[in-house]
């Protein structure tokens, strides 16, 4: 009997330690959903939909700058976090790298400490060290989607990992 007592003890405890509340990243989609995933070190940075000026709401958006880069901008209200690449863009799909080159580099910036603007966070990004890529797999002048992963240091040199990253994002 006790034998059956500890192994059933076990399993509720293993059972109990599954997280359910974890986001799922989505699915690599060329529709224009308007989506945005990764893995921060392991866990989930999720957003969708579109974002607004006081950081009352997560969202996704991207730009197209006249020196002919884009930039992918998405960030999370709750808990506030903030991921940014920009990249030189040939108006193709393909793969572009991010690294110390120009203004071409990857951001991730940890606000979850209550900071209220962005350069009060802990900022990560890019370098000729610490590089990353983006793979285009559609761009149609409407929705631009891809998937991206990259490695970022902070000034103290701690390093943050962005792994399995997807968007898919209309204008």
């Amino acid at each position: 009997m006790r034998i059956l007592i500890f192994f059933l003890s076990c399993f509720m405890l293993h059972s109990g330690c599954k997280k359910d509340d974890e986001p799922e990243l989505p699915g690599p989609t060329q529709t224009g959903a308007r989506t945005f995933g990764c893995k921060v070190d392991g866990r989930p940075f999720v957003t969708s939909g579109d974002q607004d000026a006081n950081w009352s709401k997560s969202g996704v958006v991207y730009f197209l700058y006249t020196d002919g880069s884009i930039s992918v901008d998405a960030r999370q209200a709750n808990p506030r976090e903030y991921i940014r690449f920009r990249f030189k863009f040939n108006n193709a799909p393909g793969t572009y790298y991010l690294n110390d080159l120009f203004q071409y580099k990857g951001f991730y910036t940890d606000l979850r400490s209550g900071s209220t603007a962005i350069n009060g966070g802990n900022e990560y990004k890019t370098s000729d060290v610490n590089t990353g890529q983006i793979n285009i797999t559609h761009y149609d002048g409407d929705i631009i989607a891809g998937t991206f992963s990259f490695k970022a240091a902070n000034d103290s040199g701690e390093i943050v990992h962005l792994t399995e990253g997807r968007f898919d994002i209309p204008r």
